[in-house]
């Protein structure tokens, strides 16, 4: 499963939860808890068109990415010229 049809099961999930357990404590269903239920299933949906249809990947997760790697490849520079310097100092 992709983990974006996860978070859109758990986000079902748990709303489908706190609905029973709303009920289940009020034993009836008046206007508040309709109401906070409602609530609760306009986020579920929300999150279910959000989530394939609205979020990508944002460019601060790029611009994140490309830093990485810039500072990945300096290591590996620096790890290179370090490994230079031993080898003149061992001679």
């Amino acid at each position: 499963m992709d983990t974006r049809s996860i978070i859109v099961l758990a986000t079902w999930i748990c709303v489908t939860v706190l609905s029973v357990i709303i009920i289940w404590v009020s034993q009836q269903l008046d206007l508040w808890n309709a109401i906070f239920i409602m609530i609760l299933m306009c986020i579920a949906f929300s999150v279910t068109f959000a989530i394939p249809f609205g979020l990508g990947t944002t460019e601060r997760a790029r611009s994140l990415e490309e830093q990485m790697t810039e500072i990945s490849n300096t290591l590996k520079e620096l790890n290179q010229k370090v490994d230079y310097v031993k080898k003149q100092l061992e001679e």
